[in-house]
């Protein structure tokens, strides 16, 4: 058995943003800034961060940027590329 559950604060970048799939369901996205370390030794990274459902939908309206949020659930790592590569 494997268990990939990981929890996160920090704090989001822009205000959460709500849609719908083709097929109905409702996603809720936003992105957080998650800092490590201290001092000199301090960075942040960027998490994208996805809510499915109408409650998703519903908190929608409640996350603005700059608020301070946790969030606990899967972690599915992928490397952003951007137009240079």
């Amino acid at each position: 058995m494997s268990l990939n559950v990981c929890t996160f604060s920090g704090h989001l970048g822009r205000d959460a943003e709500s849609k719908y799939l083709p097929s109905g369901t409702g996603v809720m996205e936003f992105s957080m800034a998650v800092n490590s370390g201290f001092g000199e030794n301090k960075t942040s990274w960027w998490l994208k961060c996805a809510m499915f459902g109408e409650r998703g939908i519903n908190l929608t309206q409640y996350l603005t940027k700059g608020q301070q949020v946790a969030v606990s659930g899967e972690f599915v790592p992928r490397l952003y590329k951007d137009s240079s590569g």
